[in-house]
């Protein structure tokens, strides 16, 4: 149930992060950081189920 909560409200927040996010910054440079983060949570969930540190090497 906590889980369910948790994407919720992540899921409803997008939308409000996106439109403060597109002020700042053009879209190809949201998508950018947008990119580097669900790359750096894949890596961050990839580690302990030992996945090597070679990115290559999926």
């Amino acid at each position: 149930m906590n889980r369910l909560c948790f994407l919720c409200v992540l899921w409803g927040g997008l939308t409000l992060a996106v439109k403060v996010a597109l002020r700042d910054l053009p879209p190809l440079g949201l998508a950018g950081v947008r990119f580097g983060l669900g790359a750096s949570s894949v890596r961050y969930r990839l580690r302990p189920r030992g996945a090597s540190g070679d990115p290559w090497s999926l």
